[in-house]
């Protein structure tokens, strides 16, 4: 099923303007560059904000260990290119495996903290990360279940995330 998403976005959305455009977006998403540049602005910005970019820079740290460092190896599974030889790829090979999307992880736990913290610009973040992650399928670098379920790891990662940081901060006002 997954690779017939794939195939049939392929077969109706691939063009030259769209593929630079995607090729765009999911460079956005490379090591979650984005999100930790939009964390340090909301950090530059207003120093009350400070407790969003240690949020979000935390869910990132999380989001890296335990989805591309214990979940990709535990399941190992290839990345849809691997098994197609027709396509061609636009963007360098990914050397890792398929399973979840780091991009799209980092992306929903970056777009969900901020949607907790502001519901105006948490929308465009959502927004972004939706994009970021259909670029990995348009790419064919991931599944349509990678995405799904780096979604769905997204939530109790960034929950726990703020539950934490929530926890640290009201620690730290009752002793000042």
């Amino acid at each position: 099923m997954g690779i017939n998403i794939l195939d049939y976005i392929q077969n109706n959305f691939r063009n030259d303007n769209l593929d630079e455009i995607m090729v765009y977006i999911t460079r956005l998403g490379d090591a979650g560059i984005i999100w930790i540049v939009i964390a340090l602005i909301i950090g530059m910005l207003n120093r009350k904000n400070l407790k969003i970019t240690i949020m979000i820079l935390l869910g990132l740290s999380m989001g890296l260990i335990v989805g591309n460092l214990v979940i990709k190896n535990l399941f190992m599974i290839d990345r849809p290119f691997i098994g197609n030889p027709h396509i061609t790829l636009l963007i360098d090979a990914p050397l890792d495996y398929s399973f979840p999307s780091g991009h799209a992880l980092s992306s929903f736990i970056s777009a969900f903290i901020i949607f907790y913290n502001n519901k105006k610009w948490g929308i465009l973040a959502i927004i972004l990360a939706l994009l970021i992650s259909f670029s990995r399928m348009y790419l064919y670098v991931h599944y349509p279940i990678d995405i799904i379920a780096s979604i769905i790891l997204a939530i109790p990662i960034s929950l726990f995330t703020i539950y934490i940081v929530n926890k640290i901060y009201n620690k730290e006002k009752l002793w000042h």
